[in-house]
């Protein structure tokens, strides 16, 4: 079994294992009481017993509340975990829905960077640059300067007959992104 399968299964039911684990703390505590009443049989000051005693109601109490700490963090972390589940599903719902649309994209936008004459390196480039990947990431990516991406990038846009990366992603990008019409208001005459 996975460990994070196994403190599912431990963690399932929250009521039953706080209920536990007070027990157990105040089995611990009849127990140590026990042995303090047995000290002080023994001759132990009452000062060393009120010591201990004190000592291991904090330790104790401490667990308690780590313990408490720890059943909300794993609740968190349960609810993120569902929620991230839902997240790629619902992005493999997208992806499944749109392939046949991007894949057409991708075509055509391959066959417009050709019909610039692109080198290879710029149509790289201009992908990225298109996918909203900074110069500096773009730089990292290729194991190239910085300063050489820029002046790719440049090659592009003057190549695309564009002055900045704002224009080449409007230019593939603008008619995909419409935004919904507005409702259109009736003329004047026919208002109530």
């Amino acid at each position: 079994m996975s460990m994070s399968r196994s403190w599912n299964v431990l963690f399932k039911n929250r009521n039953r294992i706080k209920t536990a684990a007070i027990v157990a703390a105040a089995v611990y505590m009849i127990f140590e009481i026990v042995s303090l009443v047995e000290d002080r049989r023994n001759g132990v000051s009452v000062w060393s017993i009120l010591f201990e005693m004190m000592f291991n109601l904090a330790a104790v109490g401490g667990c308690l509340y780590l313990f408490e700490v720890l059943l909300r963090i794993k609740g968190e972390s349960n609810r993120l975990e569902s929620r991230m589940l839902i997240l790629e599903q619902e992005n493999l719902d997208w992806k499944n829905r749109t392939s046949t649309h991007v894949k057409g994209l991708n075509q055509a936008i391959d066959e417009q960077l050709s019909a610039w004459e692109l080198s290879p390196a710029e149509k790289e480039i201009a992908l990225l640059l298109l996918k909203g990947i900074t110069n500096r990431e773009i730089a990292g990516i290729r194991k190239t300067s910085e300063h050489t991406i820029k002046q790719q990038a440049s090659a592009v846009y003057r190549k695309a007959g564009f002055k900045t990366r704002g224009e080449m992603s409007a230019f593939f990008l603008g008619d995909l992104l419409e935004p919904a019409k507005a409702p259109v208001p009736p003329p004047p005459d026919m208002q109530i």
